[in-house]
């Protein structure tokens, strides 16, 4: 729950703020909680179970909030939430989302799936106390997912700001044991959805990712933000001897651009430029990974979740596996969407004699699933 003194010090560090609540409560319920844990707070706006068609993770109470307020612009409304709904809510409405977790258990072991599907949704910014969330509204863009936040600051973030990457488990449901790789993730995509189009209209990261759809050089701050993902996974921390990596992407399905085999080789350049520690021998391998003649496009082909691992299963191939053995491999991909391709990539990389395999994506699409 936010403090009272929190709800204060927001007003006084920020421009005559309009603060509101929206409730999935009866508005009895909710006004009586209100006045007994925030007597001294004036609320601008009070938006409950009644008082909209559909509530959360609808974006009716949050329109019907900003209509109230006299509010025209959607970007300048911030939604503080801890739970996947409100995150949702926000995305629908196209405003920020800020996930706020100071009431969640402090392990992740005790935490359920619908806290870790709230995580999932990659919001904004996730603040873990009052003060946290102070300096998240005070400049939410040093609190974007990293790629995000790179790209926000043109390749070079303030000092000191958050550095967000999230693991997100991709699970194959069409295996009886429900087996998952862990995806490192750096940034957002907004999927096609008509209800996402007011929060993708002005997603940078998503309109990068358009704009770069058939490219043959990508943004600086992309490889830089990718630099910096790359030294969580290969810190370099050695006693002895040396981190010997391998640097591989997902292939293009035949016929189209090798998209993420350009991004490669302009990653190389980069590091080659900029190493992060002497103790790391990378080598860069383009085309470890294949795919077969057979290999349709997912987004082409308009494949299910089923068919879309089916289709990765059938076709994707270890075209050099004496590269992977007893390497760690770090794959690199630009959108993953149901994490077919980076699932089997882990498998038969690890069946190739990879001693580890780290799965990396650029963005990953949110939809409203």
């Amino acid at each position: 729950m936010i403090s009272g003194a929190t709800i204060e010090s927001i007003c006084e560090s920020h421009d005559a703020p309009r603060i509101g609540v929206f409730t999935t409560s009866p508005r009895c319920y909710a006004e009586t909680l209100l006045g007994h844990y925030y007597p001294d707070v004036n609320w601008d706006v009070i938006v409950a179970f009644e008082d909209v068609q559909h509530t959360k993770p609808f974006a009716d109470g949050i329109n019907r909030a900003r209509a109230e307020l006299g509010i025209q612009d959607f970007r300048r409304v911030v939604v503080i939430g801890d739970s996947w709904k409100d995150i949702y809510s926000a995305y629908r409405a196209g405003c920020w989302a800020v996930l706020f977790r100071a009431c969640w258990p402090p392990s992740r072991a005790d935490w359920d799936g619908q806290r870790y599907k709230a995580v999932n949704q990659l919001p904004d910014a996730i603040a873990d106390s009052p003060e946290e969330l102070n300096t998240v509204l005070e400049w939410p863009h040093r609190h974007l997912p990293l790629l995000e936040k790179y790209s926000a600051f043109g390749g070079d973030p303030p000092p000191g700001s958050p550095s967000r990457t999230q693991p997100i488990n991709h699970f194959n449901n069409h295996n009886e044991d429900r087996s998952f790789v862990p995806v490192l993730t750096l940034g957002r995509l907004f999927s096609d959805y008509q209800e996402l189009a007011p929060r993708r209209n002005w997603h940078q990261l998503t309109a990068e990712i358009h704009a770069h759809k058939d490219a043959d050089d990508f943004p600086p701050a992309w490889v830089a933000a990718v630099r910096e993902a790359m030294k969580e996974i290969l810190p370099g921390r050695l006693l002895f001897g040396r981190t010997r990596a391998v640097i591989a992407v997902i292939p293009a399905k035949p016929g189209r651009t090798p998209r993420m085999e350009i991004f490669l080789g302009q990653l190389q350049a980069y590091l080659n430029a900029n190493p992060w520690s002497d103790r790391i021998d990378l080598t860069y391998a383009p085309q470890l990974l294949v795919y077969g003649n057979g290999a349709l496009s997912h987004h082409g082909a308009h494949l299910g979740s089923k068919e879309r691992f089916d289709n990765v299963r059938d076709n994707l191939q270890v075209a050099t596996p004496d590269i992977a053995l007893r390497r760690h491999v770090v794959v690199i991909d630009d959108v993953v969407t149901s994490g077919a391709t980076m699932f089997y990539a882990n498998e038969y990389l690890r069946q190739a004699g990879a001693s580890d395999v780290s799965c990396l994506a650029l963005a990953q699409a949110v939809s409203l699933g």
